[in-house]
């Protein structure tokens, strides 16, 4: 893989040099790396003259993204325990050697426990569920965690997050105050009916290769014990009491894995089915495809799953708590995720309510145009250019729930 030298890079005249560091962004991204990367080309759009450095733990990468910008190799910070016990150092040394204005931690961590050398830094933190249940991570995570976070309030000029409900839940949980905390929400781009209707074609072709019978409801994610997945297979269970022929299909990492949830699956048969992995053409059909995604976490910094399937057209079950009624507003059936009767309710009106579908789908791709890229860059660009002390535009017209 070709890696561009930030040293040898033109700067533009006038503009921010950012370095973003990329710990965990190796691989198939997750959400962060997808929030990461997206967010990247769209402050390169939306702000020409502002350079973007990639410092990337991970050199033997494949994506296209680290072609796509200049980068530094930062192998030495693969793993958690060099990054917990080098990283500050580490960054601090790039920042300055790199000439950097701002150092970006993209990623939880905030390894910023060095001196500033210049350099302004800001830190992404996506949510607090290291805090809210610690038992969920290994104890390298926890402890980066506890320590560097809380130390944002002193080590960091400004921290992002992904909505309103994480920006309350980190100044409440770390001591982090609440006017150094800037929502940055993730965008996203909105199909094409054209594209739409593409997928629409494809959909009895995919399901048949999976087995996959309509209708069908659609959990895409992974199946940790915060993704609620016990109580969605007991809703089901008493979903198909009543109608025999409905599937749910699960798509995604089988992470986590839970003693209920494959008893569950065990007894339900072939109407509940694993897809795991799939790509994203795949995931496309499916979306289009399902009568309702199922999301309906205990906790969400986000729910990047409910913006997606808004912007297919999807109808949307999820929960009525954490970040999910601020992403889905009025364009979704909003549950209590801890009683599975209201999950099944939800799903049984899907099914019996064509109306209530068709009304959530516009609903859902206008909830969903409300989040791109542009507005994020600019939300992203005001944090960076305020913690360089630059001039900024006014601001975007915030989002929120309606």
């Amino acid at each position: 893989m070709r890696n561009r030298n930030p040293s040898q890079a033109n700067r533009a005249p006038r503009g921010l040099r950012i370095g973003i560091l990329t710990y965990g962004m190796g691989k198939e991204l997750t959400g962060i790396g997808t929030y990461t990367r997206d967010l990247t080309y769209a402050v390169r759009e939306a702000s020409p003259e502002t350079e973007i450095i990639l410092l990337n733990p991970h050199p033997e990468s494949t994506l296209d993204w680290y072609n796509d910008f200049p980068v530094l190799a930062l192998p030495m910070l693969a793993t958690p325990a060099p990054m917990v016990a080098l990283g500050a150092m580490v960054l601090a040394w790039v920042s300055r050697r790199l000439g950097l204005d701002i150092l970006h931690d993209a990623c939880n961590i905030a390894p910023f426990l060095a001196p500033r050398l210049g350099v302004r830094r800001v830190v992404t933190v996506y949510d607090t569920i290291p805090l809210l249940a610690p038992q969920a991570y290994p104890l390298m995570h926890r402890v980066a965690y506890r320590t560097f976070i809380p130390a944002a309030r002193w080590t960091a000029d400004a921290v992002m997050t992904v909505s309103e409900e994480s920006a309350r839940d980190i100044s409440r949980l770390t001591g982090i105050p609440r006017h150094k905390v800037h929502v940055t929400y993730p965008g996203i781009r909105l199909p094409s009916e054209q594209e739409l209707a593409g997928w629409r074609n494809k959909v009895p072709e995919v399901l048949s290769q999976f087995g996959i019978t309509e209708p069908y409801f659609l959990y895409p994610g992974a199946l940790n014990p915060r993704k609620n997945m016990v109580r969605v297979t007991q809703a089901f269970e008493s979903l198909l009491q009543r109608d025999s022929e409905v599937q749910l299909v699960l798509v995604g990492p089988n992470s986590w894995p839970s003693e209920k949830v494959e008893r569950a699956a065990a007894r339900i048969g072939r109407r509940l089915l694993r897809l795991g992995y799939v790509d994203a053409e795949t995931l496309h059909i499916l979306y289009t495809g399902a009568r309702a995604v199922v999301y309906v976490s205990l906790y969400e910094g986000f729910g990047f799953p409910v913006l997606e399937a808004m912007a297919h057209g999807t109808a949307v079950i999820t929960s009525n708590r954490s970040s999910l009624p601020e992403v889905a507003g009025d364009a979704g059936l909003l549950v209590d995720p801890t009683e599975p009767g209201e999950i099944e309710g939800a799903m049984d009106r899907l099914l019996s309510d064509r109306f209530l579908a068709s009304s959530l789908s516009e609903r859902g791709r206008n909830r969903a145009a409300e989040f791109s890229w542009a507005r994020s860059a600019q939300e992203a660009l005001r944090v960076y250019r305020a913690v360089a002390g630059c001039p900024s535009p006014p601001n975007p017209e915030h989002i929120g729930s309606d």
